[in-house]
Order: C-alpha cells, then sequence, then structure tokens
C-alpha cells in the first residue's frame, strides 16, 4: 500500500512529492508523546519567540507523524520534524520515484528548508550538547527562526539531490546529503540559500 503527500518547500514553492510504499502499521505511544512534545515546542516558539509570524501543522500517517513550523516570510526556512511511529518497519521518502532519505526509528528527522536533514537521535548530542532530542531540536530551530542558516543544494530537473545546510550556533553545524546516483544529462543548477529571520 502506498500513501503520499504534495507539499511546497523552500523558496520559490519548489514541490516536492513525498511517497511511502510499504505494510500500513498502526500504532505508536512513547513516539506519539515525542509529537506532542514537538508540537508544543513549535507552538510555544510560534508564539513566544516569533509573535504570531509562523503557523504551525501536523500531519499523521500510519508509519510517521511531520509537525511543521511555517513562516509567514516567504524568504524564511520552514522546518519540518518527522517523528516515526514505534511499531512501523523503516520509512523511505522519495520524491519522483527516487530515493532520498530513511528515517532513523530511534529519533526524529528534522528537514529544513529546500531540503536539509538533521538526524537527531532520541538521546540528542549530535549536532550540540544538548542531551534531549526535543532540545537539540530546539537550538537548531531558534537559530533557523532568526535567520541563522543558510543552505547549498543542487537541483537537477524539478528534485533536490544534494544539500548542504549549515546553521550558526556556536560552534556552526553543518548537515549534507547526496544522491549517488541521478541521470547525468539531466540539467543541474546549483542555489545558495541565505534565508531571512521569521
Amino acid at each position: 500500500m502506498a500513501v503520499g503527500i504534495g507539499r511546497q518547500v523552500g523558496q520559490g514553492g519548489t514541490e516536492a512529492t513525498v511517497a511511502l510504499a510499504h505494510p500500513v502499521v498502526v500504532n505508536g505511544t512513547a513516539m506519539e508523546s515525542l509529537k506532542e512534545r514537538f508540537l508544543q515546542l513549535f507552538r510555544k516558539l510560534a508564539d513566544d519567540f516569533v509573535s504570531g509570524r509562523a503557523s504551525v501543522g501536523e500531519v499523521t500517517f500510519a508509519d510517521r507523524d511531520h509537525v511543521e513550523l511555517r513562516p509567514s516570510n516567504p524568504r524564511a526556512a520552514p522546518i519540518l520534524v518527522i517523528v516515526p511511529k514505534d511499531e512501523a518497519p523503516v520509512v523511505t521518502l522519495v520524491t519522483r520515484k527516487r530515493s532520498i532519505f530513511k528515517i532513523p526509528r530511534d529519533g526524529v528527522t528534522l528537514v529544513i528548508g529546500k531540503g536539509t536533514i538533521f538526524e537527531i537521535p532520541k538521546e540528542g548530542g549530535r549536532y550540540t550538547e544538548h542531551h534531549s532530542v526535543v532540545e537539540e531540536a530546539g537550538a537548531i530551530c531558534r537559530a533557523v527562526l532568526t535567520g541563522r542558516f543558510e543552505e547549498r543544494v543542487k537541483i537537477k530537473g524539478d528534485d533536490v539531490v544534494s544539500s548542504k545546510g549549515t546553521v550558526d550556533l556556536p560552534p556552526p553545524v553543518t548537515a549534507r546529503w547526496g544522491q549517488l546516483f541521478y541521470n547525468p544529462f539531466r540539467r543541474t543548477s546549483v542555489h545558495h540559500l541565505h534565508y531571512e529571520a521569521y
């Protein structure tokens, strides 16, 4: 069974289609509370930190939940947190029938801007000194909200095929990924994006 969504991401409204193709499993208790903690974090950031210049949305799937912080400024970076459910098999997100990345089951995936991906384990500590997934994601999100995020993306056709994003924290944090195989005959463009504050 395949489940999918379409959403616009990044500057210029590049549309990405996200699909999932594996058996549907409905379950999730510990990760459900993690989703609620991210909803609380994003609502607090939207209400207090950027005082109404962002909206919070959520989408529930059989194997994962999405919590999104959408800026009112079109030149600011949107933030999406993907929380897998406990009993879900490994989830692969694909765009235009190509695999982008796998969602780890032991943490969350933070997608910022057009395609920068931070995989944060439950215990945190991968990118910052914080020892909780919500605290670490919160530190990264606060920097993005204040415009301290930039990324370099390579696009072939309509697909982002690689990304290198840097969040200006003390010290700066960089995440990168790229597809190993793609059509070499498709036109490639590289974009350096400096996002504004919310």
